[in-house]
């Protein structure tokens, strides 16, 4: 075979080789991590919230925020599978009251009947989390790194916002 011949193919299969390599290691970059953990309001397990991770847009990625409901135990999970999970990095984490994220037509009064009008406000009942926990600026849960092989973080809330501890 003519060398010029093999000198180019040895090149277009060493570029080959080298697109390869820098994919996969892109997307090792980009990766995805599962994530559990429990929330307390208090020390007490704090049902039906969710809780949302963020990613800064320091990261150089578009990827939009992950998020998963607490059970009746406080805990959430977060199973990373493809292209699906918590994004390996740093986010601020929220915390948001779903009980107050419903529509109004999922109320229901003290007595059970469907609200109505005036009924309805004031059914709605108050965040049972603090406002600052819902601010993706002002969060005490900021930073917080989501790294492989570290699925635990666990959110201590206090209703006393001056003596919010961070993520564990």
């Amino acid at each position: 075979m003519n060398t010029r011949i093999e000198s180019l193919l040895t090149c277009m299969f060493a570029f080959g080789a080298i697109a390869i390599v820098a994919t996969t290691i892109g997307c090792q970059r980009a990766g995805f991590e599962s994530v559990h953990g429990i929330v307390t309001l208090d020390g007490k397990p704090l049902p039906d919230v969710e809780v949302q991770f963020l990613p800064l847009p320091n990261q150089s990625t578009n990827h939009p925020s992950t998020s998963a409901y607490t059970d009746a135990s406080g805990k959430y999970s977060i199973i990373a599978t493809g292209s699906f999970g918590v994004l390996v990095g740093v986010h601020n984490v929220c915390i948001n009251d779903a009980t107050v994220m419903m529509p109004s037509s999922n109320l229901v009064a003290d007595d059970g009947s469907q609200p109505t009008g005036e009924k309805v406000r004031k059914t709605k009942s108050k965040s049972r989390v603090p406002q600052i926990y819902s601010d993706a600026q002002n969060t005490p849960f900021s930073q917080i790194e989501i790294r492989a092989g570290s699925p635990q973080h666990d959110f201590a809330l206090v209703s006393n916002i001056g003596d919010a501890p961070r993520a564990k």
